[in-house]
């Protein structure tokens, strides 16, 4: 099976092979599992026969009768108990967990701080081609032929590590996508406005800023929409009174009938940022670290005092949303975009899908020096 799945580009050879058969709400590919097919059919007639025996003289001659002479084995059916869907399930996610390189992904799942319904939403209703998505979890599962596989995992001699773009660290899947430094003027701010966006649209909606419903990725944010209700700037710097450190939100909703100013910023940190991305930090953060989040909830904190001093406004200073580099989403972003902004939850979807192809496209297409055909797929490599 896996063998014609890559032959299609339905699976990457290297990636995970027990995310197959899992369910995609645990973060597998979702396939029919035939063995367990298999021993679900025969556990079904098993019981049938054991049942009809009671009241029929020929199923029990043919219960007594099957001693290992058919798949049945009527003759200890009791004996073979059948583990649940979930049980099964389970077995195979940990042999996944388990693994030094595939497993990384799930454990980063199983943090307190992590949303695992959130995080798999993706394969459930990102509407993605198949070949998209086989790309995508083999990002997950590290097996992208970057540099640092290849020199760590591959073993291959006389690899150069160091990336090929700002060629001063390791090139590695988080590395490409979200800390190379050749790459954050352009490509993630490209990325990062991507998300912005779908929050500005889906807000101007709400509020009746605008009448265009286009589709999310053909829409440009305008710098100001206004209402007799609502206010909406885009990318705008706020001037107070007082000096405040980051003045520069990316999206700032005000309500004018309750009086409440929401300062909303988004940030697609690496994953193991992710834990620290959305703790609300008291100290100033690593200037170096642009996509941590502290640094904004710090904003959000100085613009809620020194807005409410200025306004006499009540001010949300609501926590940023964030996404890290594997689909794995903070516990607290969906309850921020839907509860405190009022949004349906069809925006998660939008927020994930955007990302998922921006990061796809990183990956797969930035310009190269060759094209290699591995195993069924193109991987770029990278200049």
């Amino acid at each position: 099976m896996r063998t014609l799945l890559t032959k299609y580009r339905f699976h990457h050879p290297r990636a995970s092979k027990e995310r197959l058969t899992l369910p995609r709400q645990m973060g597998g590919r979702g396939l029919i599992d035939i063995n367990r097919l298999h021993d679900k059919q025969v556990k079904l007639l098993q019981t049938y026969f054991l049942n009809k025996q009671v009241t029929s003289s020929l199923h029990a001659a043919v219960v007594k009768a099957d001693n290992r002479c058919t798949p049945l084995d009527l003759d200890r059916a009791n004996a073979n108990e059948l583990p649940t869907d979930q049980e099964y399930s389970n077995k195979f996610k940990r042999q996944w967990s388990q693994k030094a390189l595939h497993g990384r992904h799930p454990y980063d799942l199983s943090q307190q701080y992590a949303d695992i319904e959130t995080s798999n939403k993706w394969l459930t209703n990102a509407d993605l081609f198949a070949e998209t998505e086989s790309f995508l979890t083999a990002i997950q599962d590290q097996v992208i032929l970057t540099r640092n596989y290849k020199n760590y995992i591959l073993k291959q001699p006389d690899t150069e590590e160091l990336c090929r773009r700002c060629g001063k660290e390791s090139e590695t899947i988080q590395h490409i996508t979200a800390a190379c430094e050749k790459l954050a003027p352009t490509e993630y701010v490209k990325r990062h406005d991507g998300l912005a966006k779908i929050i500005h649209q889906k807000l101007a909606e709400a509020a009746g800023l605008i009448d265009d419903k286009r589709l999310y990725y053909k829409y440009t944010p305008a710098n100001v929409l206004e209402n007799e209700s609502f206010k909406l700037y885009w990318n705008r710097s706020i001037l107070t009174d007082k000096t405040v450190p980051f003045n520069r939100p990316d999206i700032t909703f005000m309500n004018k009938n309750t009086k409440n100013t929401f300062l909303i910023d988004i940030a697609v940190p690496n994953r193991h940022n992710l834990a620290k991305a959305i703790t609300d930090g008291d100290d100033d953060d690593d200037d170096n670290n642009n996509n941590n989040m502290e640094k904004s909830v710090l904003r959000a904190r100085h613009f809620k005092s020194v807005v409410e001093h200025s306004l006499q406004k009540d001010t949300s200073a609501v926590s940023p949303q964030s996404q890290s580099i594997s689909v794995v989403i903070g516990a607290v972003e969906e309850e921020n975009l839907n509860s405190d902004l009022q949004q349906s939850r069809d925006i998660i979807k939008h927020l994930i899908k955007s990302w998922l192809l921006a990061v796809n496209f990183r990956v797969y297409s930035l310009p190269c020096k060759e094209m290699r055909h591995y195993g069924g797929m193109f991987i770029s490599v990278l200049l």
